[in-house]
């Protein structure tokens, strides 16, 4: 499978260089400059993997890339293989642009003016909907790339769920969950809204149906990836390449598992899950041994009351100072019916916000 993905990414960037001559970003002659995925102009986030200096691949939902340029327009090369996969892109201080690809080169800004601008490119949809392959942007003929900001302050990673993941928070109330990716953004997640409270960059890692040792709708315990599985792969569909910790560690590490263990399990052997989160704390600690750890409890509060006291037992038993157990219902449910959508169980933007604005005040002090 490997191999051949390798070849695809042959063919895809041979397509890139026969396009490139022609290409005019919605009829704005002289689009013609490719900036090549490895230029270190481009800041990436998220997880993403570097197949040679003309593709890099990503299958995570809230992957993203910033860049600063000059130049009348910008355009990027994006495959999506024509899978169902949504992106959201922001120049300067304008609107978030939400799309689809359907050509190799996609348009993003067409007469921007002179001086410096700010792209903001973001795969708005988790990563069981495939892989995409990013072979760089086009610039107008006379744009070039600008340094990049400065790293910010904090680098903060996120695992989880469908919760985690966004899916249903834009509320399409009748839409097939979860093959319409249409309903979820990964952008108004809890995590990233999270992160831009903070200034800081971040990766999420989280797969709808996720459970720590049993996944939703799962019969037994068959399925060939639960959360340690998916935290270990660099893309979610395919268990290779293995993803391979390097740069920057992360200040804190937020964990929102467990919903998907009991909700149409209730009976599940407690000490199964508990042994099987514990294994997934240690194997984070291994690989991060300074970063915070921070063991968020279920959001919906049916699931909540049934892994939460096994979470915090985890915790307990791990006996790290640095690793944290965090209730969101520990007095009263945090989110209120109308913070769901239609399903009563998948948070609509509004709910996020609240479950961000709830953890900020306990991760800055955490990270003082």
């Amino acid at each position: 499978m490997y191999k051949v993905e390798k070849n695809m990414t042959k063919v895809f960037t041979t397509l890139l260089l026969a396009l490139l001559p022609m290409c005019s970003l919605g009829g704005v002659a002289g689009a013609s400059r490719l900036v090549k995925p490895s230029d270190a102009g481009i800041t990436y986030g998220g997880r993403w993997i570097k197949f040679n200096d003309k593709v890099y691949r990503t299958g995570r939902g809230a992957a993203y890339l910033e860049v600063n340029f000059t130049g009348n327009s910008i355009g990027a090369f994006i495959d999506d293989k024509n899978q169902e996969i949504f992106w959201l892109a922001r120049i300067d201080n304008g609107h978030l642009q939400r799309f689809q690809t359907y050509d190799a080169i996609t348009p993003l800004g067409n007469e921007l003016g002179k001086g410096k601008h700010k792209l903001l490119l973001l795969r708005d949809t988790e990563g069981m909907a495939g892989n995409t392959d990013f072979g760089g942007l086009v610039l107008a003929k006379d744009g070039q790339l600008l340094p990049p900001d400065p790293k910010p302050k904090y680098k903060l990673e996120f695992l989880g769920d469908s919760i985690t993941a966004g899916a249903y928070n834009l509320g399409r109330e009748n839409a097939e969950y979860p093959t319409y990716m249409a309903a979820e953004s990964s952008y108004l997640a809890f995590g990233p809204k999270l992160a831009r409270l903070l200034g800081a960059e971040y990766s999420v890692i989280a797969a709808s149906g996720e459970g720590v040792v049993h996944n939703c709708g799962e019969f037994g315990y068959t399925s060939d990836c639960h959360a340690l599985d998916n935290y270990l792969r660099s893309y979610y569909i395919t268990p290779s390449p293995a993803w391979q910790e390097s740069g920057r560690e992360p200040d804190a590490i937020i964990l929102n598992h467990g919903a998907n263990d009991f909700i149409d399990y209730p009976t599940l052997d407690k000490e199964l899950f508990t042994k099987g989160y514990q294994q997934l704390l240690a194997t984070i600690r291994s690989k991060h041994p300074t970063s915070a750890i921070l063991c968020v409890s279920p959001v919906p509060p049916v699931e909540d009351r049934l892994a939460s006291p096994l979470i915090a037992q985890a915790v307990q038993a791990m006996g790290d100072k640095n690793m944290y157990y965090v209730p969101l219902n520990k007095d009263k449910p945090l989110l209120l019916a109308e913070d769901y959508g239609s399903d009563k169980t998948h948070p609509l933007a509004r709910g996020h916000e609240k479950i961000a604005s709830f953890l900020y005040p306990i991760l800055t002090r955490i990270l003082k």
